[in-house]
């Protein structure tokens, strides 16, 4: 292919969401779920924006869009969350590799599982259960690069990274 065709074959992009469908939320497998933005309305938007949002909280749907973002095209799910839209990127059926093959454990139905195992492993999970609070999960691997960061500026152990000639 040519640069031109690249080109040619490239989306528009353009300011909107293009809203193809509603669909219940529990339909959208978590799966396909990439990445999301916080949405706000422009000035003239607002009313709009507002009256989406109640209608979808009401009839607990979630919108189907299409959105280009740089210069590709995205699918996402326009979600209410509070006063907030959000614009969840979710991944096309063709981005995610077909599960049919893997080799998987038995069903519960076929598992030989005993009945101390299952109330072993209940009670487990009863143990470990507690209501989502994303403030109780931390990036340890980010806080701990930005010590050592912190730690090399001030001990002056900086060193300038010099720009590299152009691969001719």
């Amino acid at each position: 292919l040519s640069d031109q065709d690249f080109v040619d074959a490239n989306v528009k992009a353009t300011q909107s969401i293009d809203i193809m469908a509603f669909v219940d939320t529990a339909e959208i497998p978590l799966i396909y779920f990439d990445k999301p933005y916080y949405l706000e309305p422009l000035k003239a938007g607002r009313r709009a924006y507002a009256l989406l949002r109640e209608v979808m909280k009401k009839t607990g749907k979630v919108a189907i869009a299409k959105v280009v973002i740089r210069t590709r095209q995205h699918l996402a799910a326009l979600i209410v969350q509070g006063a907030l839209l959000v614009l969840n990127l979710l991944r096309f059926p063709n981005e995610l590799r077909d599960a049919s093959g893997l080799d998987l454990p038995a069903s519960p139905k076929n598992a030989d599982f005993s009945n101390q195992e299952i109330k072993m492993a209940e009670h487990l999970v009863e143990m470990m259960s507690h209501e989502w609070s994303p403030a109780d999960y931390r990036d340890e691997y980010r806080e701990d690069l930005l010590k050592l960061i912190d730690k090399k500026v001030r001990a002056g152990q900086t060193k300038a990274i010099e720009k590299s000639e152009p691969a001719v």
